[in-house]
C-alpha cells in the first residue's frame, strides 16, 4: 500500500516532490555493511524529480512522526 507524502526540494525553485514511503523503507538487501534493513536512517537524500539542483531531504525524525501519525493498519 503506498503512502505518499509531498515534500519541497532545497533547490532555488523549491518544487514539491512526492515520495512513497512505503518504497522509501522498503528493505534492501545488501551484500557487506552492518546496516540492519528495517531501521530508520536518519536521513535520506533524493533527488529533485523537476531539477538538477535540488536534493529531498527526509530526516529520520520526520518519518518517525509521521508514522506516528498514521492509523495502525497501514503500519
Amino acid at each position: 500500500m503506498e503512502q505518499i507524502i509531498q515534500i519541497k526540494c532545497n533547490g532555488p525553485n523549491e518544487h514539491i516532490n512526492e515520495i512513497d514511503l512505503v518504497g522509501l523503507l522498503k528493505p534492501t538487501v545488501a551484500a557487506r555493511g552492518t546496516d540492519s534493513p528495517h531501521e530508520i536512517k536518519e536521513r535520506y537524500s533524493l533527488k529533485c524529480l523537476h531539477c538538477s539542483e535540488g536534493r529531498v531531504v527526509i530526516t529520520g525524525e520526520m518519518l518517525r512522526e509521521m508514522l506516528n501519525e498514521w492509523p495502525t493498519q497501514i503500519r
